[in-house]
């Protein structure tokens, strides 16, 4: 039997429908199989980035927790700088104290012997205070008393000074005693 013309037709539409179909399906598949690709790329994706999330957490409560110590152990430092540098400070102070109440003592250049002079000097003025009033001399008198106050006051201020010198020094000798 030999195909006519209608069966080489219903053959023909046959396989286009058969290629048609086929195609179809290629394409559906293809479409669902490129969706689940997508979703599973964008699942990967999105579970890299939460693990890269997480270990970006993690060095950074690293880098804070390290930061921490490091600032305290900077502070720390600091404080210590600033007591040495207050130990350092006192140290020099004192020893200035010591330096000025040393010098303080040898830049004294009177004695007992000089205050022992003013207080004669002020008898002498007081004599001659007595003298000019006596002969009605008011001027000069009143510039005798002025004077021979003065001279009192100083006397005493010389005595002063030196007694507050001998007292530094014995205290400086009692120091040393107990410092060896």
């Amino acid at each position: 039997m030999q195909p006519t013309d209608l069966d080489l037709i219903l053959l023909a539409i046959i396989g286009l429908i058969i290629a048609a179909s086929m195609f179809w399906s290629a394409v559906c598949l293809h479409r669902k199989a490129e969706s689940k690709g997508y979703e599973a790329g964008y699942q990967d994706a999105q579970q890299q980035a939460s693990l890269r999330f997480e270990a970006l957490h993690e060095d950074m409560a690293s880098l804070r927790a390290k930061h921490a110590a490091d600032r305290k152990a900077t502070e720390q430092q600091l404080a210590e700088a600033a007591k040495a540098s207050r130990e350092r400070l006192e140290a020099v102070m004192q020893d200035a104290d010591q330096r000025i109440a040393h010098y303080a003592r040898r830049s004294n250049p009177l004695t007992r012997e000089d205050a022992s002079w003013l207080m004669k000097v002020a008898g002498q003025l007081s004599l001659l205070e007595d003298m000019a009033f006596r002969i009605d001399a008011e001027n000069v008198a009143a510039q005798a008393r002025t004077a021979h106050d003065q001279c009192k006051r100083l006397a005493q201020r010389v005595n002063e000074a030196l007694d507050a010198a001998e007292a530094v020094e014995a205290v400086e000798a009692v120091e040393q005693e107990r410092a060896a």
